[in-house]
């Protein structure tokens, strides 16, 4: 065999091998036809986009019933406040100061009154909202040596408690304290206060006390 035909033969041989055509394969691939033929960067930034919209659709809608579903919730349910209201009857000088005070969760006062200056209805809100207790009491009160102060304590829970948070404010400084729970005379005195002599329920008599101020 002639060196031309064999030079012949080989590049008929390598003619018939036909390298295939990536790049067009590449071009029809189903990526490029997402969104009428706009190249993958745009169609996955589009698609991206749509995505976080939907999400956000999802979660404002999320966002809007759950607050529904808080506002649904009754007062009493959501807050569940531990009020205490706390009689403080403090003598001196000849004089008799009584003070009544709501406190929540044995910390925070709700309302801080002057009650009565010796026998004489004054029913003054002493402005003390959200303050704790010990400084309510030291801001209203100029502790002197020799007083005498009695304090009482009405409220279904934590009574005991509150009583022991409110004599210590005032002991150490040369004052005669007592401190009770719950008595009959604290009660009655409230009672008449409040102006509603049929209520035995102490969260009742609470309630209109607060609603005075």
């Amino acid at each position: 065999m002639k060196l031309k035909d064999i030079e012949k033969g080989l590049k008929s041989e390598q003619n018939s091998q036909q390298v295939p055509d990536v790049l067009q394969r590449a071009k029809k691939a189903p990526i490029n036809r997402l969104l009428d033929g706009q190249t993958p960067l745009k169609a996955f930034d589009k698609q991206t986009a749509v995505r976080l919209l939907w999400c956000a659709m999802l979660l404002l809608v999320t966002a809007v019933f759950a607050i529904g579903a808080i506002a649904l919730i009754p007062k009493g349910e959501r807050e569940q406040v531990e009020l205490c209201y706390v009689n403080i009857r403090i003598e001196s000088e000849g004089e008799i100061t009584t003070y009544g005070m709501v406190v929540e969760d044995c910390e925070t006062v709700a309302v801080f009154v002057l009650e009565k200056q010796n026998a004489e209805v004054v029913a003054r809100d002493m402005q003390k909202k959200g303050d704790y207790v010990e400084n309510a009491i030291n801001d209203v009160y100029q502790a002197k040596s020799g007083d005498k102060v009695s304090i009482c304590v009405l409220c279904d829970n934590d009574a005991g408690v509150l009583s022991t948070l409110v004599a210590s404010v005032f002991e150490g400084k040369g004052i005669d304290v007592k401190s009770t729970v719950d008595t009959s005379q604290a009660r009655a005195d409230l009672k008449a206060f409040v102006g509603n002599a049929e209520a035995n329920d102490i969260d009742t008599l609470i309630d209109e006390y607060l609603a005075k101020f």
